[in-house]
């Protein structure tokens, strides 16, 4: 694991967080009690996409950056649709009602600044798999209870209008 940044302040309150990821390859994020799994699928069929809130399927080759797990920075966006419209995150979050205390702390999985999954809620249009997708990357997220660290870091089921029944 390459650990790009890590910034706590504690008078704010605000913890940063932003690690590289390799495909394949598993991820321990121990403050949030959180094992991230990443497999790289050579071949399947559209059939097969699972519908689970942590288990997303993305088309491996329209990654241009690097992965990265992290928390949310200036200028992160995301693609909504298939006409390539983009949202500024900061206005998906405001759109969406999560509280501004929470935004800084939910994780996202991204290519540089464009968000591939805010963790919990949806992905971005980019990265879903299609018809002539030829490598599916599977992203899977296991959360165990934990003590210290992201507190308030939790994914409202009822929340988001944005079901990913397409991507799984």
């Amino acid at each position: 694991i390459e650990i790009k940044k890590i910034s706590i302040q504690e008078d704010v309150m605000e913890k940063k967080l932003c690690m590289n990821v390799r495909v394949p390859g598993e991820y321990k994020i121990s403050a949030l009690g959180m094992d991230v799994e990443f497999k790289l699928k050579e071949s399947f069929q559209l059939e097969e996409i699972p519908i689970n809130r942590y288990t997303k399927w993305f088309d491996y080759d329209t990654i241009r950056n690097g992965l990265s797990i992290r928390t949310r920075e200036n200028g992160d966006y995301i693609v909504l649709d298939g006409q390539g419209h983009k949202k500024l995150l900061k206005r998906w979050m405001i759109d969406e009602k999560i509280p501004r205390e929470e935004r800084d702390q939910m994780l996202l999985l991204a290519d540089g600044a464009h968000v591939l999954w805010i963790i919990g809620y949806r992905i971005s249009d980019s990265y879903k798999v299609t018809s002539s997708t030829c490598r599916v990357m599977e992203v899977n997220v296991r959360c165990e209870p934990h003590e210290r660290g992201y507190d308030s870091y939790t994914i409202d089921r009822e929340r988001s209008g944005y079901p990913d029944l397409r991507t799984g």
